[in-house]
């Protein structure tokens, strides 16, 4: 997945990849499948969790509060609205 698919404010429908870990597959299907995107790509240190070292996207939900990154590796797109 490149990460030319997600401009900021864009609303996307997502699915977790074959290689998405738990924590991925788990906030698709809590918190989506329909998210906007926050801040585009970037690649987070030190944050002591799973995501350590991977270019993420943050993205809010649609229909929810939650906002969050998510790997770019671990997520297909569906839709871009």
């Amino acid at each position: 997945m490149t990460t030319s698919h997600f401009k900021q404010g864009t609303q996307t429908i997502l699915k977790p990849s074959k290689r998405a870990s738990q924590r991925t597959r788990n906030r698709i299907h809590e918190k989506g499948p329909s998210f906007i995107v926050e801040l585009e790509a970037t690649m987070l240190t030190n944050t002591a969790s799973s995501i350590d070292g991977k270019i993420c996207i943050c993205f809010r939900g649609v229909d929810n509060d939650w906002s969050g990154w998510l790997p770019v590796d671990e997520i297909h797109v569906i839709t871009s609205l």
